[in-house]
């Protein structure tokens, strides 16, 4: 009995192996062995995959394109608030791994709802800056919720900010998303081509040490999309007070061909999917509606956006948009001064305990 134990662990020991070193990164057998792979404190795997070898660049509008590495701003990077830990070596990005059947390259479109402030003024946008509360909304199996900066242009759009989607990520965290679309092609993350990982320490899908509080301790990610006027790219980046901005990625323009040169729109809020189509229906934010105090209901702070003359402004002619008003809220406090700047508050149906 001791004899057959033994052999059965060494199988499951040989198994284990083999997923870490020879595994599939998003489906698919790496090109090579990654150099080093990293597990979360919540059981993901991110892959180190030499940089040229990522996804993005099995797409094939981006054949022939030549990657734009910007030096990161800071020298070092404290992961205060962020799950990953560690680093990858020099000419390597994390890239998340997929072991069961692969998840959803796309999100679904079935019937979302959303609580939402806009521009509406026909103007040029090279960018858009904001804190997002940092929420846990309760979801179902294939349901999602997510607090999103979004730019678009016609059928372009990029987007970012945390979603909470099981089906995808396979847990109930809000993770660090990115998803573009161009034309009928969309793509979430770094799940297919199209999307340029940079930082080699601060991977898309990586979760929040901390979350908001109703009525308590806020916290918030500063999220950053910017096209950078020497290579024309749409980059986004993170900052934090203590060690400064953090170059993630880009998604390039050759990607897009309305949005190649500008956005049109900008937006600032909460998406989820289908509310009819589970019940309950997944929280939107703190699960509270825009009617509460700050502290109570999700918000955004310190909204910007980068206008012609390529200069950080508060947005002006915005406009609310909720469509689901009997689940879903957004307010629009304007300018709250201090350290709130431009301000909104949205989300509701499900409080979170």
């Amino acid at each position: 009995m001791k004899l057959k134990m033994i052999f059965h662990f060494i199988l499951i020991l040989i198994f284990v192996i083999n997923i870490i070193f020879f595994g599939e990164v998003h489906g698919r057998p790496l090109a090579q062995r990654p150099l080093l792979a990293h597990m979360t404190q919540k059981g993901q795997i991110y892959d180190c995959v030499d940089y040229y070898k990522q996804p993005a660049f099995d797409h094939p509008l981006l054949k022939n394109h030549i990657p734009k590495v910007r030096p990161n701003l800071t020298t070092s990077f404290q992961g205060k608030f962020v799950g990953f830990q560690g680093s990858c070596p020099d000419g390597t990005v994390p890239i998340l791994r997929q072991f069961e059947d692969p998840p959803p390259k796309t999100i679904p479109a079935k019937a979302h709802c959303h609580a939402v402030v806009r521009t509406n003024k026909k103007k040029k946008f090279y960018g858009t800056s904001a804190l997002p509360s940092l929420n846990k909304p309760k979801v179902q199996v294939n349901q999602w919720s997510a607090a999103r900066l979004k730019l678009s242009n016609g059928p372009d759009s990029i987007e970012a900010g945390w979603m909470v989607y099981p089906t995808f990520f396979k847990d109930d965290e809000a993770h660090l998303y990115a998803k573009y679309k161009a034309g009928s092609t969309e793509c979430l993350n770094t799940y297919c081509p199209g999307f340029v990982q940079e930082a080699k320490d601060l991977p898309l899908g990586t979760v929040p040490d901390t979350y908001s509080i109703i009525s308590g301790e806020q916290h918030m990610w500063n999220i950053s999309i910017n096209k950078h006027q020497d290579d024309g790219n749409w980059w986004l980046s993170m900052t934090w007070p203590d060690s400064g901005t953090r170059q993630i990625g880009y998604w390039p323009k050759s990607l897009f061909t309305m949005l190649e040169d500008s956005a049109t729109q900008v937006e600032w809020g909460g998406e989820i999917d289908d509310p009819g189509a589970v019940e309950p229906a997944p929280s939107m934010g703190s699960g509270l509606k825009a009617e509460y105090h700050q502290e109570e209901s999700a918000f955004f702070q310190q909204i910007t956006v980068v206008d012609e003359s390529f200069n950080n402004v508060q947005p002006d002619g915005t406009e609310k948009y909720y469509d689901c008003p009997d689940l879903y809220t957004v307010l629009d406090w304007g300018d709250a001064g201090d350290d709130h700047g431009r301000l909104i508050s949205y989300g509701g149906f499900y409080p979170l305990p």
